[in-house]
This record gives structure tokens, C-alpha cells and sequence, in this order.
């Protein structure tokens, strides 16, 4: 049965659609017929899950569901890395970096053909808005969540549902896992734990794909450098850097 209620994302009275956090096609894409236990692999900051449930609610209408999917779902869920290819990684095959460092690549994505930036970005800030403005519970009783407060979950929604820009106070970085074993699950957004006066920090990871959100005035200029824009100079990290291991660990 349709639900009636309040969209989060547009903020009208609609019907409500089944809204997946994490889109189907991933789950789909993640299944490994070879092993035991198919399931993908979804660890939460209190738990860690094979399980083919996937995180669903009655949370978006309909029209807004179809902005997550053309704003970078469709595309990421081309490109995330699976059993078999990882067609994110392979379009900088042969590229030439703009640092090339024992621990790090960099490569400026906006000029690296194929690679979408603004679907990367949309992508990004759809999860997190996601996770911040709904709380989205499993089966078992757990359940994921991020509190970004009001006022910073406002200006998220604003720029994916196109009202407005990426929040100035803001940075969203991306990491591509280079590894021979790539990690098929998924990492919901999760705090990292600050230090001193160090910006608020919050990732998530699916399949070989690590974003890093960054709020406040505690940002490192060296971050800002790294930042995902859809229209500039955009920086874009390859290999075993410090920041891919916090998703893999």
C-alpha cells in the first residue's frame, strides 16, 4: 500500500516511494555466487552483516527518487567495482597523474574523458543527505545514521534537489582503491573522531570507492585542494592513501 506523507528531499505532500539508501543495483552488482554466503557485505559503526535485506524505507516520493538516480546514481552504479571489472579505476589507465607518490596518486578527473565529476559529486552528497536526514534500520534492530544538525542537512538537501550550490563550508573528497582485493560491501556514513580543532569529518564506502565529507572552518587547505567539484579543477586520489584505509580497515 502507498504511504501518504512528507517528502525529505522536495518537502511536499506525496506519495512515498519505496526509497532504497543504498540503490539495488549495487546489491545486485555485489553478489558473489562462487563463495558460502553471496551476500554483500554491509558494516555499520556497531555491526558487521552478510545479508541480502537491503535498507529501505518509505522516505521519497517518486519524482524525487528519479533525481538520486539521474544525479549520479546511475552512473556510479555503472562504474563501482565488482567481481569482475572495476570501470571506475580503469578510465585512468595510461592517464598521467599531477602527483605520483609512493602512497598516493592524483589525477585532475575533469580531464580524464569518461569521468563524470558532477555525477561523482551528486552521487556523494545524495548518500550523505541520506543518512542525515533519515534514520534507516535493519531487520536486526540496528540501524544507520549521521547528525549533521539542521541547518548543515538543509543546505545538502538544497543543492540535490538543484535549489541551491554545494555548501561553502564544505568538502567532499573521493578515493579509488587500487588493490588487487577490493572490499564488495558497503560502508554506510559514519563520523570519524576529531582531534583539537580539526574539521568534522564523515565517509562512507561502496565497492572500492571511499568519499570523505569535511564540514566547518578546521578544514586543511591541502583537503580544500583535493576537493569534487562539477565544474572545476577537481583532484581525484587513486591508490593506498591514509584516507582508503580508514574505509577498509
Amino acid at each position: 500500500m502507498t504511504k501518504r506523507g512528507i517528502c525529505k528531499l522536495c518537502l511536499l505532500e506525496k506519495d512515498l516511494h519505496d526509497s532504497h539508501f543504498i540503490g539495488k543495483a549495487v546489491y545486485k552488482k555485489l553478489m558473489e555466487p562462487s563463495i558460502r554466503n553471496p551476500q554483500p557485505v554491509v558494516i555499520t559503526s556497531d555491526s558487521f552483516k552478510q545479508s541480502p535485506v537491503q535498507l529501505r524505507d518509505d522516505v521519497f516520493c517518486s519524482d524525487c527518487e528519479q533525481i538520486f538516480n539521474s544525479g549520479g546514481e546511475s552512473w556510479m552504479h555503472r562504474h563501482i567495482a565488482t567481481t569482475t571489472s572495476f570501470k571506475l579505476l580503469d578510465l585512468f589507465g595510461g592517464r598521467v597523474p599531477i602527483v605520483n607518490e609512493p602512497d598516493v596518486t592524483l589525477y585532475d578527473a575533469a580531464t580524464i574523458p569518461g569521468v563524470d565529476c558532477a555525477a561523482m559529486l551528486e552521487y556523494g552528497t545524495g548518500v550523505f543527505f541520506k543518512s542525515a536526514v533519515h534514520t534507516w534500520e535493519f531487520e536486526d534492530g540496528t540501524s544507520t545514521h549521521i547528525d549533521l544538525g539542521p541547518e548543515r542537512t538543509e543546505a545538502l538537501r538544497k543543492f540535490v534537489h538543484r535549489e541551491g550550490p554545494f555548501p561553502v563550508d564544505m568538502v567532499l573528497t573521493v578515493c579509488l582503491s587500487s588493490k588487487r582485493k577490493q572490499f564488495f560491501g558497503v560502508i554506510p556514513p559514519l563520523q570519524m573522531e576529531a582531534q583539537g580543532t580539526e574539521a568534522e569529518r564523515y565517509y562512507f564506502h561502496v565497492s572500492g570507492v571511499y568519499y570523505l565529507l569535511m564540514i566547518g572552518p578546521g578544514i586543511d587547505p591541502d583537503m580544500k585542494s583535493l576537493r569534487l567539484t562539477s565544474h572545476s579543477r577537481s583532484p581525484f586520489s587513486s591508490g593506498t592513501s591514509g584516507q582508503l584505509k580508514l574505509s577498509t580497515s
